[in-house]
């Protein structure tokens, strides 16, 4: 997946991607912390957290 991030900004501009360092396909529950900011920062105001 990661390696298809260049295509899709490439043909969808206004594609945003983040990667979460070290976690996993289920990373929602591997840092319950981290994840919970990166939903409330999309949400509130597009901006994605810093990694723990």
């Amino acid at each position: 997946m990661r390696r298809s991030f260049p295509e899709m900004r490439r043909r969808l501009p206004q594609t945003l991607t983040w990667i979460a360092p070290g976690m996993h396909h289920v990373w929602s529950i591997e840092n319950v912390g981290l994840f919970n900011r990166m939903v409330l920062g999309w949400v509130d105001d597009r901006t994605a957290p810093e990694p723990d």
